[in-house]
């Protein structure tokens, strides 16, 4: 394992960090995944600890007689737990239903893991690209400081309409500023998530966003039903309620009896042994599990509710990142096809009219600024569009693939 994150952080460090590369990191390398790993271990533990009988049970007494001329009266007894014989296979199926419990936590915990990796990387790239859109407008913003001062200098404009471009360019070197912390918390973010530190936390994304190429969605009802069917945490608390009705058998009336199974031996004072069978057992009259039946079918009950209720939120979250990613969609395309063109012409047309001093300055400057400004909603409607897809395939249980199988 060592030897493939070594070579996996080379190559991130050569060829920078892509989505998937995180995404690989992170399943080899983030410590909170691996110690949630060790439940299992403990799951194991305990079908180990099921399958063990009690240990066998050993009295012995001495006692002294009275008079004279009687030997010792010495009391041996050895025994085990019959009931054993028939709680072990219980408590292994009991045992076994929790390891199938954790096993489908195990899994929405990776499947949570490589959401919140490639929810990263995505604001990460966002926030490099709105970066560089916002030093565009700095220096917009620059420029339109710079000659409104010369033109205050010049007597053409006062000094209220100089110092408000001034404040304009301060405003936008403070944004992006801004911008700057919020790009250094998303790569913190981001080693957090990978299991990096030190010289390791070191490293430049590679790749472009891109939401031309993403496949249209399958059909909402479809991904509803497939959520409910094939998302692990619902399956897990499915396996819950199993488990739950395996470990109420442990607790039926019989279970009370302790019953001991053995071998009595005794000397007489008068010199002779006797030895035969010993039975010991409770009889399950006042208590017979009343408190542990009532105990598990109230666990049982709230279960079965948490289950209906973890079914509703998924269909819910389907419908709710299904109906984000059309809206965002929607804005793409609206930026895509009209505005950025549009936007473009302006600039072009605009540049004319300046070249022949029928535009002025910041006129020109402002037309430019309106489309960093649409370029940098561009961005955040993409970002917001690929989320809601990562929400949303995270939300049918991890792949568009299950849902079209079922089509």
């Amino acid at each position: 394992m060592s030897e493939i994150k070594n070579q996996l952080l080379e190559e991130i460090q050569q060829e920078g960090l892509t989505q998937e590369k995180a995404v690989q990191l992170a399943l080899i390398n983030n410590p909170d995944l691996f110690a949630y790993y060790e439940n299992l271990e403990l799951g194991y533990a305990d079908l180990l600890e099921a399958g063990l009988m009690q240990n066998p049970f050993f009295s012995a007494s001495v006692r002294f007689p009275s008079k004279s001329g009687y030997s010792l009266n010495n009391l041996f007894d050895a025994a085990i737990s019959f009931l054993d014989l028939f709680l072990i296979p219980l408590r292994k199926r009991a045992a076994e239903a929790e390891i199938k419990v954790i096993e489908s936590q195990i899994g929405q915990r990776v499947l949570d893991l490589v959401k919140e990796v490639q929810l990263h990387w995505l604001e990460l790239k966002a926030l490099e690209v709105q970066l560089k859109e916002e030093g565009k407008r700095v220096e917009l913003k620059q420029m339109a400081a710079a000659l409104a001062s010369l033109q205050n200098k010049a007597g053409n404009i006062n000094a209220l309409s100089a110092r408000s471009r001034e404040i304009e360019y301060e405003n936008a070197v403070e944004s992006l500023k801004g911008l700057e912390a919020d790009l250094e918390a998303a790569r913190e973010k981001m080693n957090r998530a990978l299991g990096l530190f030190g010289k390791e936390a070191f490293w430049k994304t590679t790749g472009e966003l891109d939401g031309d190429k993403e496949p249209d969605l399958p059909d909402l009802y479809q991904m509803e039903q497939a959520a409910v069917e094939n998302r692990l945490d619902i399956e897990a608390i499915r396996r819950e309620v199993h488990a739950i009705a395996q470990r109420a058998k442990l607790k039926a009336w019989w279970t009370y009896s302790n019953l001991l199974i053995g071998v009595s031996s005794e000397m007489q004072p008068e010199g002779f042994t006797t030895t035969g069978p010993s039975i010991d057992l409770q009889i399950p009259i006042f208590n017979h599990g009343q408190g542990e039946k009532k105990r598990y079918n109230s666990q049982l009950e709230q279960a079965q509710k948490r289950l209906l209720s973890k079914a509703v939120q998924a269909c819910s979250e389907v419908r709710e990142f299904y109906k984000t990613a059309y809206k965002y969609r929607s804005q793409l395309e609206d930026l895509n096809i009209k505005i950025l063109p549009n936007l473009e012409k302006q600039i072009i047309a605009g540049q004319a009219h300046y070249n022949v001093m029928t535009l002025g300055s910041y006129a020109l400057l402002d037309l430019k600024e309106n489309e960093i400004q649409a370029k940098i909603e561009h961005v955040r409607a993409l970002q917001h569009y690929k989320k809601a897809r990562i929400e949303l395939l995270h939300a049918v249980g991890g792949s568009f693939a299950l849902v079209r199988r079922q089509q």
